[in-house]
């Protein structure tokens, strides 16, 4: 009895001691734990500032190109300008030679006011005033975009024989080479092509920024002259480098009128990135008021916020897509 008794009071102790040394065991396990939450969270902060970060410098980027496409445009109706000038100049030294021989066959009369403004306009000053009302636009009479150019980009009046005259943008680029006619630019998530389909077949937009040239005008474009179609799309940037870039060209193209839907009456010779447009003759233009796609389950164009060619397939292109579409004759 007495040998159990000391038993029984040496269990307890025996915990203890064991309790005590394991001890030095754990305590910095929850020490070295405690150090890595607080780690983890001083990392996350620092995501987030980064994130934060990156997020302003995609701002500052989109400004910059938007500043930098500005200047591009700036820089053209400089050019413009300065061609005009020239003309201008060539056209009073005509009269100003004109005039001289006038007094050189013996009118002896005093300089009139012609004369005086023909002087005058030869010192540069009346150049002067001339440039100041130059519109960057040039109006001769053409019914195409140049064949040449000297910038990648011009902008041009466009007169063509069943159309009042309308203001294009002319793009040249070196993989397709000059005389491309812009007629559908439509930036990263834009709202400005949630229109209408009224508006669709008149055309709306500013051909300095987005803009749709109308599907009327294309009827009548392509349907008199064959056409080339060019279409080049980004995909919506989800991050640094991740935008993909698709381009689809074909040889021709061309658009029904109203009672055929501004089909794709013709779309044939097309080489690219066919796969991403998706684009198969016949189809008629969609938007959102007036559902052409084929599909009596969606309404594409009102899911996508633009209205294009849709049919009964889904689209290829992502939402939010930057799209970009020229035609040349």
């Amino acid at each position: 009895m007495i040998l159990k008794a000391v038993v029984l009071l040496l269990i307890p102790v025996s915990l203890a001691v064991e309790q005590e040394s394991s001890y030095p065991l754990w305590q910095p396990l929850l020490g070295l734990l405690e150090t890595c939450q607080s780690k983890n969270y001083q990392l996350q902060e620092k995501l987030s500032e980064v994130q934060s970060q990156l997020f302003e410098v995609n701002l500052k980027k989109k400004d910059l190109q938007a500043e930098i496409a500005q200047q591009a445009a700036q820089i053209t109706r400089l050019q413009d300008q300065t061609s005009e000038l020239g003309k201008l100049k060539d056209l009073f030294r005509e009269e100003i030679a004109k005039l001289r021989e006038v007094v050189k066959s013996g009118s002896g009369t005093e300089p009139n006011e012609a004369e005086k403004n023909a002087t005058i306009a030869e010192s540069g000053e009346l150049a002067k005033n001339e440039a100041t009302n130059t519109t960057h636009f040039n109006s001769t009479q053409v019914d195409r975009c140049p064949s040449t150019q000297d910038t990648w980009r011009v902008y041009r009046e466009i007169q063509f024989p069943g159309l009042e005259p309308f203001q294009v943008t002319c793009y040249s680029y070196k993989r397709v080479g000059s005389g491309w006619m812009e007629v559908f630019f439509k930036n990263y998530y834009s709202t400005e092509f949630n229109q209408t389909y009224d508006q669709y077949i008149n055309g709306f937009g500013d051909v300095e920024e987005e803009h749709f040239i109308g599907l009327e005008k294309l009827h009548i474009l392509t349907s008199q002259k064959p056409h080339e179609v060019y279409i080049t799309y980004y995909t919506p940037p989800a991050g640094i480098h991740s935008r993909r870039f698709y381009e689809v060209l074909c040889r021709n193209f061309v658009v029904g009128d109203r009672s055929e839907g501004y089909s794709l009456k013709r779309l044939d010779g097309c080489s690219g990135d066919t796969s991403h447009f998706n684009l198969i003759q016949g189809t008629k233009f969609s938007t959102f008021d007036r559902n052409q796609d084929g599909n009596p389950d969606h309404n594409w164009s009102r899911d996508y916020g633009n209205g294009f060619w849709f049919n009964a397939g889904k689209p290829i292109f992502e939402k939010g897509a930057f799209i970009h579409f020229l035609i040349r004759r």
